[in-house]
């Protein structure tokens, strides 16, 4: 829904879940987002993988601007 508007449609969309279920993972890229990322058990290495998510998504990938 997010990306039919137009304003959002190059947005990436990155899904943060505590799930491992194949079904999850199928339905989820169905739906259109760009990154499916199971929670780390630990607070930090919950904090390190949000590092460097935000590294990828905010430095490493060239994003269309409309």
């Amino acid at each position: 829904m997010i990306k039919s508007h137009h304003k959002f449609k190059y947005i990436p969309i990155v899904v943060f879940t505590t799930s491992h279920a194949g079904s999850d993972i199928k339905q989820s890229y169905d739906f259109g987002v760009n990154s499916y990322i199971t929670k780390p058990a630990s607070y930090d290495e919950l904090v390190s993988l949000m590092k460097t998510t935000t590294d990828f998504w905010l430095n490493a990938v060239h994003m269309h601007r409309e």
